[in-house]
């Protein structure tokens, strides 16, 4: 077999309160973290349809920007019916906006940040750091042991923002049979369909993702 690590997962260790581990940040860092609140930021943390409905819109802005496929309403909604008591949707608001949010799975004393949503006008206010924040601070008043804040590429964005607060990082180790041969993962369909979806309207984006999402995820 041939090992393919590319990604991480980012843990952060509830060992460390939140009082020390805000010491250890930067002045601008501190700084950034408080500025989504003076524009008026709030959030709910909850696991009700209508944060669900606000995730799903903020996720799907998301995934437009990066160019991904996403998964369907209908994938989201059945998992949180599946799931009813492992799942925690975080979402962050300026005002009455939804602006960021979070899609997690409770997994005893852990907390998993499994997909994220964000709409990128917001990005200037930080909203990002901030809801990392406030889920950490939220895990320590839970009693939750670590915040895993979910996998990421090296070197990518969100992998720059989650490692100032991560503890550990561990790779992800994919295996491929060295026969038969595997499919590229990265094909020139995929790569073509990337950038339609990165500047075609919505509807193309909800299109391609119906016909194509299984083929490489």
């Amino acid at each position: 077999t041939a090992n393919n690590a590319d990604k991480v997962v980012l843990i952060v260790d509830l060992n460390t309160s939140c009082a020390e581990r805000l010491q250890g940040f930067s002045q601008s860092t501190r700084r950034n973290m408080r500025q989504a609140f003076k524009q008026g930021f709030h959030f709910k943390i909850d696991n009700t349809r209508e944060l669900l409905q606000d995730f799903y819109g903020l996720y799907l802005k998301h995934m437009r920007e990066i160019g991904s496929l996403p998964h369907s309403w209908k994938f989201f909604e059945e998992v949180q019916h599946t799931c009813q008591t492992a799942v925690s949707l975080f979402v962050g608001y300026i005002h009455e906006t939804p602006v960021v949010a979070s899609f997690a799975f409770l997994n005893g004393d852990e907390l998993y940040g499994a997909w994220l949503g964000m709409d990128s006008a917001y990005k200037k206010d930080n909203v990002f750091l901030t809801m990392l924040w406030s889920i950490t601070e939220y895990c320590e008043r839970t009693g939750k042991a670590t915040y895993n804040l979910g996998r990421s590429s090296i070197d990518s964005n969100a992998y720059e923002f989650k490692k100032r607060f991560a503890d550990q990082i561990r790779p992800i180790h994919y295996y491929q049979l060295a026969t038969p041969q595997a499919k590229a993962s990265r094909s020139p369909i995929y790569d073509s369909a990337s950038w339609l979806i990165r500047n075609s309207p919505p509807f193309v984006m909800n299109t391609l993702s119906r016909h194509l999402i299984h083929k490489f995820y």
